[in-house]
């Protein structure tokens, strides 16, 4: 990326844009907003306001995640229909945590999740993931209180590198396996269908399916097709591996590697990159409509770095991204309209807002520490634990 300013990146603006087919900002389309986020150093410091206990709970990474709609009588009663549930998984540490109603957080712990890969979990609370041998692992449910582990279960032979979201109230995914193919796999019946299965791609990075469309991330992040699925076909459609972007501000970007895609509303798909830190927003003929960078922000908040896994929830229309075990929830402004999020922080918040602004008009906050180490600050947060 080039600074606005640089003669040369208004001489690139004035004389090649066209011929070199940069596409150009449109916010219009896609406008994304960072909106909450979750990491070690915030769980420190005030996780025990998701916990309800005097201990803060640790957090070391965050390894994997999964959101899922679940059916309402598994949703706590206080949650919206648009309402989703979360799970993430510390390998570090073995833990599952999980959210059994707005702001409430349940932590599991077993040696099966220290080799954790990939998480799913569907509407009615099975709970599937991907262990470090590429193993399928389906022992583990959520009652709509608490994960449980089954007293039986039989470990999927098969061996996977992904799990994508097809149909899930199917019970139904698609895996990416080990040797870049792709397949549908029924859950329930163990039954699978090979839908990709020879070697125009190599080097999968990531697979997003939504409403017949497929798209594929391969060759190691540089290109992205899309392709049309029906009747047990894949039709491809589009198939694409340069990209360049010139901002509103002219700022020129040349991301020469995604990470990871999923594909969300109105056409849109959201790509990760390494390149300055970002995700992009792409129409459905691969063009980018507009990027959003990462950047530091006040402690315990943390900038994203090499975002590497990405979500889209059609659902409550957030965007979930990972990168550096921070975990991202963001809003795209250009589709959803609606001011409400359950990620809004606990309303014991606010008193914290009140005190920063006060630290920052004397003068006197330290922008070495973070938010809740404070003075004064980190008063507020003492009383509230003694209360609990």
């Amino acid at each position: 990326m080039k600074n606005k300013n640089d003669s040369s990146v208004e001489n690139i603006i004035g004389l090649t844009l066209n011929a070199n087919h940069f596409d150009v900002a449109q916010t219009n389309v896609s406008n994304l907003k960072a909106e909450f986020q979750i990491n070690p150093e915030l769980f420190e410091n005030v996780g025990f306001l998701y916990t309800g206990s005097e201990l803060n709970p640790e957090l070391r990474g965050i390894s994997s995640f999964a959101v899922v709609n679940l059916k309402q009588s598994l949703k706590n009663n206080k949650q919206r229909i648009e309402d989703v549930n979360l799970f993430f998984v510390d390998s570090f540490k073995g833990n599952l945590y999980y959210t059994v109603a707005n702001n409430l957080i349940k932590i599991l712990h077993h040696a099966e999740f220290e080799k954790l890969w990939r998480l799913k979990v569907f509407p009615d609370g099975e709970i599937i993931f991907i262990a470090g041998n590429g193993e399928i692992n389906s022992c583990y449910f959520f009652d709509g209180e608490t994960v449980l582990r089954k007293n039986s279960c039989n470990q999927s032979s098969k061996l996977a590198l992904d799990i994508i979201d097809y149909k899930p109230d199917s019970k139904e995914v698609i895996l990416l396996t080990q040797s870049d193919n792709l397949e549908i796999l029924n859950v329930g019946t163990n039954n699978s269908l090979a839908i990709l299965s020879y070697g125009e791609f190599t080097n999968i990075f990531s697979v997003s399916y939504s409403e017949d469309s497929i798209f594929i991330l391969d060759k190691g992040g540089k290109r992205i097709s899309r392709f049309k699925y029906k009747d047990g076909k894949l039709l491809k459609i589009l198939q694409k591996e340069s990209f360049n972007f010139v901002s509103q501000l002219g700022e020129i970007y040349h991301p020469n590697q995604f990470l990871s895609i999923s594909q969300g509303e109105n056409g849109l798909i959201y790509a990760t990159s390494p390149v300055e830190d970002s995700v992009y927003s792409l129409d459905e003929s691969l063009t980018i409509v507009n990027v959003y960078q990462f950047s530091e922000s006040l402690r315990p908040f943390r900038k994203v770095i090499n975002p590497d896994r990405l979500f889209y929830s059609k659902t409550d229309k957030k965007l979930y991204v990972l990168g550096n075990n921070v975990l991202q929830i963001m809003k795209d402004e250009a589709i959803s309209k609606s001011d409400y999020s359950q990620w809004l922080p606990p309303t014991q918040i606010d008193e914290i807002e009140v005190e920063f602004i006060n630290l920052f008009k004397k003068g006197t906050y330290d922008f070495n520490k973070s938010i809740f180490d404070q003075n004064g600050i980190k008063q507020i947060i003492e009383n509230w634990k003694h209360n609990i």
